[in-house]
């Protein structure tokens, strides 16, 4: 009479399984509050993560008549910020991955369009830009010379805002 059996297995079996599935990414936030009169100029776009005591914006005193003029250094900040991250985001992608990724987003604010929902649309077109930059980035294109015309747009927009309104 056998008391007890041994048995081994013939073969092993791994499995990866993917799901898809569209969620929120929930981070801890602190709201900054802003105290003060003046042109407020952010040095961060929405979502960007900083450390305790990094700048994340500039006031200026002025009247309104300013604010165009920091609206476009907001968004020639924004801009050298998409480049800094497609840079060093490049190797994250292959080229198909890039060209999908495109395609997606692009589908997305087609339909975002069409249903008129302009809420986040501003978050899915800096996506767009981004991923476009990498593309250019993979095909070899460099972007420095696109990078250094936003710098000289900003240092120029800088200096104008310093003629006109002082840095509180």
């Amino acid at each position: 009479m056998i008391s007890s059996v041994e048995t081994l297995p013939v073969f092993t079996v791994e499995e990866d399984i993917t799901i898809a599935a569209d969620c929120y990414i929930v981070r801890s936030e602190s709201p900054i509050e802003f105290t003060s009169d003046g042109l407020l100029s952010h040095l961060v776009t929405d979502g960007t993560r900083v450390s305790a005591g990094d700048k994340v914006a500039e006031v200026y005193s002025g009247d309104k008549g300013q604010s165009e003029t920091l609206q476009q250094l907001s968004e020639m900040k924004a801009r050298r910020q998409l480049i800094e991250e497609a840079i060093s985001k490049k190797g994250s992608y292959s080229s198909g991955a890039v060209d999908r990724e495109i395609a997606r987003l692009k589908s997305e604010i087609d339909l975002y369009v069409a249903q008129g929902n302009v809420e986040g649309l501003r978050t899915l077109t800096d996506a767009l830009q981004m991923m476009l930059y990498i593309r250019e980035l993979k095909v070899g294109n460099d972007l420095s010379g696109v990078k250094e015309s936003i710098d000289n747009e900003i240092k120029a927009l800088e200096q104008k805002l310093a003629k006109t309104c002082q840095l509180k």
